[in-house]
């Protein structure tokens, strides 16, 4: 079984969120912490991506497929191609640069919470090759 790479794209940026969502407000270091960990390991699994893609190979990459509504024909359906790399790319590089400029003077619990979970969504809405996945993330 091959590492889900993309599911992880989607999914780690998600987790931060919860993770952020469920910390203290007396402690607002660790809330930024998270949300720069978490933003991080996205940016840099998206470069990993980048680095790990194969130009020669016109289709979809880093395919993963699961059933997940079998008697609609749903299913969690991620890929990547040539068009799509640099939209991932650009997205994980691009939020923790916006979560490490935040002012650190004020709570942003649920700003942060919101922004990871904006990438989230936009890692999902640029991964999936599934109609249905795709208007859940957008």
């Amino acid at each position: 079984m091959s590492f889900p790479v993309l599911t992880t794209l989607v999914v780690a940026p998600a987790t931060g969120a919860a993770a952020v969502a469920l910390l203290s407000r007396r402690r607002p270091e660790w809330i930024k912490l998270a949300a720069v960990l978490a933003s991080v390991f996205t940016g840099a699994l998206s470069l990993w991506v980048m680095g790990s893609f194969d130009t020669a190979d016109a289709g979809f990459q880093f395919v993963s497929k699961h059933p997940w509504i079998e008697p609609w024909g749903i299913s969690w359906h991620l890929g990547i191609d040539g068009i799509s790399l640099f939209l991932v790319v650009l997205t994980g590089v691009l939020f923790p640069i916006v979560i490490v400029g935040i002012d650190p003077h004020h709570d942003h619990k649920r700003y942060f919470a919101w922004l990871l979970l904006l990438e989230a969504g936009m890692m999902g809405s640029f991964l999936s090759l599934d109609l249905f996945v795709f208007f859940v993330f957008f």
